[in-house]
């Protein structure tokens, strides 16, 4: 008898127009048996539910991108997308994780500035369009007093903070690094076609949740560097502080000074927390 695992591979394979032929036939013809439609019928029923599905979660996961690149430009990538890599999670939420990376394969070498604009810009809505599903989705800070969990950094906390203070990000923190202002792009009232791409602007972004909201924060180098190195591990405050100067441009003293003004900015918008 052919295992599950078979069959499953089998019939993904199917649906996804890869089929390799490794079911015998008549395990298939069992599988799919109708008294109504033959199993070839019902087969492409199935494979175009199921590409019908995968487009809408890319629609609805993506809707500035696609409107941006226009239906035809979009489904061109979608489809790739949907059939050379398809679905790799139990969870429709992750389907589109690997999306931008994707268009920036499928793109062509730019052989000027004006080109690579016009191809990393579309590149880089998309990963800010995925990392909003991901802030909106990921554990963040909300209730963290009524769970036992970390404490939040409070007024009372912050001016006293050492560089052995153990910290952390939330989990539903995200941090890019653009070459657009993507922000004023998304909040541009004007019709999203009518845009155009946006001049080169190296930005420092952060996507952050604050009692079921999402925030958008534009950060200075330093900034995004060092909740960067806390959200990648750094354990204290000290030890994140002490690799900035290597990345940037900015003695460590003035980076301390200029903690006294960020760390409570970090407090309102519940960026960081102390580690219990």
């Amino acid at each position: 008898m052919t295992r599950l695992e078979d069959i499953q591979a089998w019939f993904q394979a199917q649906l996804i127009g890869k089929a390799n032929g490794q079911l015998l036939e008549e395990d298939a013809d069992q599988l799919i048996k109708s008294n109504g439609f033959a199993p070839a019928q019902r087969l492409r029923v199935y494979a175009t539910g199921y590409y019908l599905r995968l487009l809408e979660c890319l629609q609805g996961d993506f809707p500035m991108l696609r409107e941006f690149l226009t239906d035809e430009v979009f489904g061109f990538f979608a489809k790739g997308y949907i059939y050379s890599v398809g679905s790799q999670s139990y969870s429709l939420l992750d389907f589109s994780q690997q999306f931008p990376a994707f268009m920036l394969r499928m793109t062509p070498p730019a052989q000027d500035e004006e080109t690579w604009q016009q191809y990393r810009f579309p590149y880089e809505l998309a990963c800010i369009e995925r990392l909003l599903i991901e802030t909106a989705t990921a554990p963040g800070f909300e209730n963290m007093a009524n769970h036992g969990g970390p404490s939040l950094l409070q007024g009372s906390v912050w001016l006293g903070i050492r560089d052995e203070t153990p910290i952390q990000t939330p989990a539903c923190l995200r941090l890019m690094e653009a070459n657009f202002d993507l922000f004023a792009f998304m909040d541009n009232p004007r019709p999203l076609r009518e845009r155009g791409i946006p001049p080169l602007c190296k930005t420092y972004l952060a996507l952050s949740r604050r009692n079921y909201r999402i925030h958008k924060t534009i950060l200075e180098p330093w900034q995004y560097h060092l909740l960067r190195l806390v959200a990648e591990g750094s354990p204290t405050l000290g030890a994140a502080l002490e690799k900035i100067p290597d990345l940037i441009q900015k003695p460590v003293n003035e980076i301390r000074a200029d903690l006294l003004f960020f760390l409570p900015f970090c407090e309102q918008q519940q960026l960081l927390s102390i580690t219990n």
